[in-house]
């Protein structure tokens, strides 16, 4: 939870927004999106401030249950339903 200006803006469906708010999504510095897969660049003509994604990975720094192994597993299983 951060101030609701548009420079902490993310739209994210419920599924992802859940996600991101238990650190299974991270976003990096270079607007990477890390937790389901492969990295995915965020995309959007607007991205959240730096400064609020920084915050929010060190809420989460080394305790995101998902890794890149199970994260491809559980993409390949929601794919192949």
């Amino acid at each position: 939870d951060g101030p609701d200006i548009l420079e902490n803006l993310l739209c994210l469906c419920a599924n992802h927004h859940v996600l991101f708010d238990r650190g299974g999504l991270l976003i990096d510095d270079n607007f990477m999106i890390h937790g389901l897969g492969e990295p995915t660049p965020l995309m959007g003509i607007t991205k959240p401030h730096p400064d609020f994604l920084s915050y929010h990975r060190s809420l989460w720094q080394g305790t995101s249950i998902l890794t890149e192994e199970n994260s491809r597993t559980i993409v390949t299983e929601w794919e192949e339903a």
